[in-house]
């Protein structure tokens, strides 16, 4: 039996695998993080004689092969109206969730997970790419102004800033509100206060156009996406504009950045992740960062790359005692 551990909602790319798994003959379940909370979806028993765990109903000696996509952030889950019990409720959430993945640490994965700590930062992920020939932005972590000025000037007025971990998302006046990749200019640098939480800040790198590479266990399947003459996608390609979408076209990289991707990712510990690269004017490679998490339906369609099947006969394969 397979298992794909996701998220409930905005979660098309599970949709598609589970379908596949389906529709090839597999055998298959689905464990939403929200399933925890909505459904009778888990059942543990535990005693002197053992412990016994059924998910879906299925015993956990029948599953052979897990994917992990997502899971549910309960930090935006309103258990209660009182905050403190919904603090409280927060945490007993994340320990059964600890405990269904300690519980599933022994069966095989299709890409290892570590619930508490599921990925390294970008900070790491830069390091490590350094440490492999990988050519990286420069890049500055401060909470000084005068640093940032210093930093500023020395890349010609030219710099961006954004998340050190992951993107944040927002509560505000009922909508879910996102951070992303933002340009520097003399007006923010004004409003900038002397001292501020520490943030990332990196020099803005002209490009030709961006890429997309989604790593499957050792494959690279890329995509260049021309995001540089549209003001609204420039600095960020996830800042989508609907009206005038970005181009996005295949791409195959060449044979020795392909081999850094895959030491790279070794040395990160990821068997899967989106990678993102910026190509230049001067025609290099600039790495940016991976998210083990990051989406690669938008890799997959446009260039009809049928990743989603490729994962499903891959877990089918894996699908044995």
């Amino acid at each position: 039996m397979i298992l794909l551990i996701s998220q409930g909602g905005f979660e098309y790319t599970t949709d598609l695998v589970f379908d596949w798994i389906k529709h090839l003959g597999g055998n298959v379940i689905r464990l939403n993080g929200s399933d925890l909370l909505n459904e009778d979806s888990i059942k543990i028993e535990m005693s002197n004689n053992g412990i016994a765990i059924k998910i879906k109903e299925v015993p956990l000696d029948d599953i052979n092969i897990i994917w992990f996509r997502r899971w549910h952030n309960a930090d935006y889950t309103p258990f209660d109206n009182n905050p403190e019990i919904n603090k409280y409720l927060r945490t007993e959430f994340r320990g059964l969730s600890e405990f269904v993945f300690y519980a599933l640490k022994d069966k095989k994965w299709y890409n290892r997970h570590n619930y508490i700590r599921p990925f390294p930062s970008k900070v790491e992920q830069l390091d490590i790419a350094v440490k492999n020939g990988i050519g990286i932005p420069d890049t500055l972590i401060c909470s000084a102004k005068n640093e940032v000025l210093n930093f500023y000037k020395s890349n010609q007025n030219k710099i961006i800033s954004k998340n050190i971990f992951e993107i944040g998302l927002f509560k505000q006046e009922k909508k879910l509100k996102a951070t992303f990749t933002y340009l520097i200019e003399d007006t923010n640098i004004n409003e900038i206060e002397d001292n501020f939480f520490p943030s990332l800040f990196q020099k803005n790198i002209y490009k030709k156009f961006e890429i997309r590479t989604f790593f499957n266990k050792g494959v690279c399947n890329s995509m260049a996406i021309f995001s540089n003459k549209n003001n609204k996608t420039k600095s960020d390609f996830r800042n989508y504009d609907m009206e005038n979408p970005n181009r996005n076209v295949p791409i195959k990289l060449p044979e020795k950045e392909e081999k850094k991707i895959v030491k790279l990712m070794k040395q990160l510990d990821l068997e899967t992740g989106s990678l993102d690269y910026i190509y230049t004017n001067k025609d290099e490679f600039v790495f940016l960062e991976v998210n083990p998490l990051g989406q690669f339906g938008m890799v997959s369609e446009p260039c009809n790359y049928y990743l989603e099947k490729t994962i499903a006969k891959g877990l089918i394969e894996l699908d044995v005692k």
